[in-house]
């Protein structure tokens, strides 16, 4: 199956290395990398909820309730100015968190096919 996104409002590798950073700074230790990619997929496929939550120096915050946002927008505080949404050209976020849970749920079936046994 071959997938392909329009480039245009996809996540940039910079947008993507916050994420990854914010979700591993969950773990003092961190755990095998196949526990840590399907973490990943469940967090930002499921968990994040981006009217509720963003991403700043590293770390996913929760906002007041009175500070909900009123979009299923990404948003990722830029680091170095903190004045910008580094992710307010990632249009396509629902698209892509749509993607996170379907590789997430057909990894997840993958592995109990292979641990049931036949």
């Amino acid at each position: 199956m071959v997938i392909a996104f329009n480039l245009l409002g996809g996540i940039s590798f910079y947008i993507l290395i916050q994420m990854v950073f914010s979700f591993a700074n969950f773990y003092s230790v961190l755990p095998p990398i196949e526990y840590l990619f399907m973490s990943f997929l469940q967090y930002y496929g499921y968990d994040f909820k981006c009217s509720q939550m963003y991403i700043i120096n590293g770390e996913s915050i929760m906002v007041h309730p009175e500070e909900v946002f009123q979009s299923d927008e990404l948003m990722v505080i830029d680091m170095f100015n903190p004045s910008i949404n580094a992710a307010a050209n990632v249009t396509k976020f629902p698209t892509i968190r749509a993607l996170f849970q379907k590789v997430f749920l057909e990894l997840q079936q993958g592995i109990t096919k292979e641990i049931s046994p036949t």
